[in-house]
């Protein structure tokens, strides 16, 4: 949810926890 704004590809790591948090 939020990770899409706030995760938006900043980093690879941050990649990863979007598919986590997105589902």
């Amino acid at each position: 949810l939020l990770a899409k704004g706030f995760h938006q590809g900043r980093t690879r790591r941050c990649r990863e926890i979007h598919r986590i948090i997105n589902y």
